[in-house]
């Protein structure tokens, strides 16, 4: 994946300062526990196993701005994110501390993955200023989170594929489609997993009221089994997705596993 030519920064729009390179998921993934396989919007079935970078932040703000959320990102992917490739037990308590901290966190890559594939840049490019800090959290978005069950393996098959169960070991960036309850309430739906945990990030349209958007947040609720990550906290216990876990797992793992797709997994309780 290549990036788009850039001549001003994307954050601050500035032309006279150098453009830095910023990674797309960021080096954490793969310093702190190589190898991983990216995924992304632009290449949803294809893993990449080296992070793509983009180059359009000038140094002021990668290394000013989003420096403390990278160095926040680090802190929550060693004592979550990582560990949960071996599998998780639910409920798992989510402390994420800041709720403005992990949310513009969430935003800045996704919007790194926005530029990285030139889709949906301006609705992300719409939290730019919240993203370095400089604006108040919006009241147009709200994240939901909830965990990937791991696949066992049918006996027959585990001496071809190599193992009896299959984890969650990589990272996903996708686009959200709308269930087809929710028709057009929102203009941005975004899909973010870090190994077991996904989140949801979704902005509303500005002429949804609060009753149609409390609707849509019960039928995304009810469809992914998902929790609200409430901005008043700071926490989540989140619990085990009961819907598409087997396309999320066919999809991740087809670069270590060819067989994987044809494979009749189930759900594990490990």
């Amino acid at each position: 994946m290549t990036s788009r030519i850039a001549k001003s920064c994307a954050y601050c729009d500035g032309t006279e300062r150098p453009l830095t390179r910023e990674h797309i998921w960021g080096e954490t993934f793969h310093d702190r526990h190589p190898p991983h396989t990216n995924f992304s919007a632009k290449v949803p079935e294809e893993g990449v196993k080296s992070d793509p970078v983009i180059k359009d932040v000038c140094d002021k703000c990668n290394n000013e701005k989003l420096s403390p959320l990278d160095a926040f990102g680090i802190g929550i992917t060693e004592k979550y994110f990582i560990p949960s490739g071996d599998g998780v037990k639910p409920p798992v308590h989510f402390d994420y501390g800041s709720f403005d901290m992990f949310s513009r966190w969430l935003l800045k890559l996704l919007y790194n993955d926005a530029r990285a594939c030139n889709q949906q840049v301006e609705e992300h490019a719409a939290f730019r200023r919240y993203i370095l800090g400089e604006a108040e959290s919006p009241h147009n978005f709200n994240i939901f989170g909830v965990l990937l069950r791991p696949a066992r393996v049918p006996k027959e098959l585990v001496a071809e594929v190599g193992t009896d169960t299959i984890y969650p070991r990589d990272n996903t960036m996708a686009i959200l489609v709308p269930p087809e309850q929710t028709g057009d309430r929102w203009k941005l739906g975004r899909m973010i997993r870090f190994r077991a945990f996904i989140f949801f990030v979704i902005v509303w349209n500005d002429e949804v009221d609060l009753r149609a958007r409390r609707e849509t947040q019960q039928a995304v609720v009810g469809q992914y089994q998902c929790t609200h990550v409430h901005p008043g906290r700071s926490y989540v216990d989140l619990h085990y997705t009961n819907i598409n876990t087997m396309r999320f797992l066919f999809d991740s793992h087809q670069n270590d596993f060819e067989s994987v797709k044809t494979l009749p997994l189930e759900p594990s309780n490990v």
